[in-house]
């Protein structure tokens, strides 16, 4: 068989169409597989007061629930530039880390992205040109905004960080830079809703026991709950192990120990929390409901 000049010619863009393909296709699995084995807890400078997770935030340009969720509970400590920022560039899988003396964010992505965030904080924050300093080999950006206070941000092995906290971003980077690891293995929660609160269990003595002095403890490292908004109210749901064999009125001791805590560590009104729950196979499922209208 003979192969005519253009046969030949459309032959070979076939097969460098297809290897471009099948080499995109892998480095993208090899991005998406090098955000999953992120030990995100490694990166922290210390334990955290609280994270928040959001999956998504594209539908922050409008008056979505999860912004309006983060606004209500953490308006204090999220600073506007964020809210603004991931509205513009909307983001997957992004991590607010919040500490009382400031917050860092930390988003799993890739340079190309991590460059494209940078050039939206530019043009947020168009006040003078940021300043660079390279420490350790990375190039770390300082954007001054209205107020003269400066947000930090860099992109170093596979994370893009920023925060307005220096000293929290150095020390970020730092761990990064060494690939520290907790001496323990500590898992993190992994999110079901759109936005997720993990809260360290130490903070909230999360120990209880019934009237016939059967007790229980909560034994994880972190305390994981979804949260989910309608125009009425926030829900916050949890799912704790409880053995089928404990006292059947320590659910409802569990579920008011929590409303308690957790009023206390979001200082809600814990009088306008509403709770149910359900003991199953092992499992305590909690709603918290609280109203959308109060502070």
């Amino acid at each position: 068989m003979k192969f005519r000049w253009r046969d030949i010619v459309i032959l070979f863009l076939v097969l460098s169409l297809s290897g471009s393909f099948v080499y995109h296709l892998f480095k993208h699995i090899y991005e998406e597989d090098a955000r999953t084995d992120i030990n995100m807890y490694a990166l922290f400078p210390a334990p955290p007061k609280a994270l928040v997770r959001v999956q998504q935030t594209q539908y922050w340009n409008r008056s979505s629930s999860d912004k309006q969720t983060i606004q209500q509970l953490f308006g204090e400590q999220m600073p506007i530039l964020y809210q603004q920022l991931f509205a513009l560039h909307p983001v997957n899988n992004v991590w607010f880390c919040l500490y009382p003396e400031g917050m860092i964010c930390i988003l799993p992505t890739t340079p190309e992205e991590a460059g494209k965030l940078q050039q939206k904080m530019k043009q947020l924050l168009n006040t003078f040109p940021p300043q660079k300093v390279s420490q350790n080999g990375i190039d770390v950006y300082y954007y001054a905004d209205a107020e003269n206070e400066f947000a930090g941000a860099f992109y170093a092995n596979g994370l893009w960080v920023s925060s307005y906290n220096k000293v929290l971003l150095d020390q970020t980077l730092q761990r990064i830079n060494l690939q520290i690891h907790p001496t323990q293995e500590t898992n993190i929660p992994l999110a079901h809703a759109t936005t997720s609160l993990l809260i360290p269990a130490s903070e909230l003595s999360f120990r209880v026991c019934s009237d016939d002095s059967v007790c229980w403890q909560y034994t994880d490292t972190w305390l994981s709950t979804d949260i989910y908004r309608t125009n009425q109210k926030m829900t916050f749901i949890f799912n704790l192990p409880i053995s089928s064999s404990q006292n059947d009125s320590l659910p409802a001791v569990i579920t008011d120990s929590l409303q308690q805590s957790i009023s206390r560590y979001l200082q809600l009104k814990p009088e306008h929390i509403g709770s149910t729950y359900k003991a199953e196979d092992g499992n305590l499922y909690i709603a918290l409901d609280y109203p959308t209208d109060l502070p």
